[in-house]
């Protein structure tokens, strides 16, 4: 999974307070994300995207 801090660091560094995550860190959390879904469903627990 990508480190959100370090490009947070980065762009807080370079471009000032606006920071916008790059799409493949974005694609890994929403990869992540999707897996805790999964297993929270297969525990029995609700879970929604």
């Amino acid at each position: 999974m990508t480190d959100p801090f370090r490009f947070y660091r980065e762009q807080h560094l370079h471009d000032g307070p606006v920071y916008h995550a790059p799409k493949d860190a974005v694609a890994s959390w929403l990869e992540l994300a999707e897996q805790v879904r999964e297993e929270l469903t297969r525990m029995g627990f609700t879970a929604r995207p």
